[in-house]
């Protein structure tokens, strides 16, 4: 019997080193996203520029799934060079956000976007969350494999954190800001942070939080909290989440057929959900629900099994995993009203150009990551 010989490289046969577990849910959720957001678009916000929004969020998918493939194709070594480099535009962009002369702040509540001529507006944040992962991620295995002492490790994941969450706070965007947080949070819990520390920093999280309800949380921000916690208690915000759960229950089994849609605020973005289960019924969110655990729990497989050959890229799944769970988590949940509303968009699915670009760069290495994964696995053959 013939021996088949291992991929040397992913030219050899990319196709067969491509992590289908990762690529099918992902493509799927993006072909709901489109065709939900075709009807919001027709009837609710940005109708008037109906089929032009749509036309830029096909556009923004085909770039994003571009950037995908490219980055799927980049060895390990070369992941570096882009960790510091995303780093690095991150941290020139959340600067400049500061400096220019756009603002969203009375549309979306923060100073957070940057607007180009023709690509139209980009929110850095959201690149930050990469370069973030891609860095820290690469320190933590320095630590581990003891190339840096653990003090000196510390202090650069402390610097590389600290920056763009200035920034941030400065615009102030605090849910982008704890998502960032949670995900350094996860992949420091997976290093193998020794309980004291766990204990400490939990402590230190409860006394800040106080301090952070007087001084840093908008009224706005306030009474989402509060109306989580005590419904009816802001008559705007309860709005929100009535409407969410009429659109939710209207879908019924197949989703709802002709007539006049159920207005819910930002539909097209933050309660996307809520439009699918209008339109698709409690099939398709069973399926975007399913589709979701089949893509994270096959990228949590991957990172345990990477940290048999590069702890970097293991960390670094672990993050991306985190930023993407607690994005799913977040705005599921906010739609069926069991969490916080906070301006948190549903990946691959949500309208907006830069977060699908950036949700789909970190699709990219995912993919590069499984990659490399099969290929060093291979090796050992």
């Amino acid at each position: 019997m013939q021996k088949i010989q291992p991929l040397k490289s992913r030219t050899d046969s990319y196709f067969k080193l491509l992590d289908y577990w990762l690529i099918i849910p992902v493509l799927i959720l993006t072909i709901i996203g489109l065709y939900v957001l075709n009807s919001v678009y027709q009837t609710g916000y940005g109708a008037g520029e109906y089929p032009g929004n749509l036309i830029k969020q096909i556009g923004a998918v085909m770039i994003g799934v571009l950037l995908a493939l490219l980055i799927s194709f980049v060895d390990l070594p070369v992941l570096s060079l882009v960790g510091y480099i995303t780093y690095a535009l991150s941290i020139f962009l959340l600067v400049l956000v500061h400096i220019d002369s756009f603002s969203m702040e009375e549309l979306t509540g923060a100073d957070s976007w940057i607007r180009f001529p023709i690509f139209g507006t980009f929110q850095p944040s959201e690149l930050a969350k990469v370069g973030i992962a891609m860095l820290v991620g690469k320190y933590l295995a320095k630590i581990k494999n003891e190339e840096i002492p653990m003090l000196t490790g510390s202090i650069y994941i402390g610097v590389i954190v600290s920056i763009p969450l200035l920034l941030i706070a400065m615009e102030p965007d605090f849910g982008t800001f704890f998502v960032i947080f949670l995900m350094v949070l996860v992949m420091i819990f997976v290093f193998g942070l020794k309980w004291r520390y766990i204990i400490t920093g939990g402590a230190v999280g409860i006394v800040a939080l106080p301090l952070a309800w007087q001084f840093y949380l908008d009224e706005y921000q306030k009474n989402r909290i509060m109306t989580f916690l005590f419904p009816g208690h802001d008559p705007n915000s309860n709005y929100h989440i009535e409407q969410s759960l009429k659109a939710v229950a209207s879908g019924g089994i197949t989703g709802r057929g002709s007539g006049v849609d159920i207005p819910v605020p930002v539909k097209e973005s933050d309660f996307i959900f809520s439009a699918i289960s209008e339109y698709t019924g409690f099939i398709g969110t069973t399926l975007v629900l399913i589709l979701i655990v089949i893509f994270l729990f096959r990228a949590i497989q991957i990172a345990i099994r990477m940290s048999e050959y590069d702890l970097a890229s293991s960390y670094l799944m672990m993050g991306l995993v985190a930023v993407q769970g607690f994005h799913f988590i977040e705005n599921i949940g906010m739609n069926v009203g069991v969490l916080p509303i906070t301006g948190i968009p549903l990946p691959f699915i949500s309208s907006g150009g830069s977060s699908m670009v950036v949700n789909y760069f970190m699709f990219g290495l995912m993919l590069s990551i499984s990659i490399n994964y099969q290929l060093m696995e291979q090796s050992d053959l």
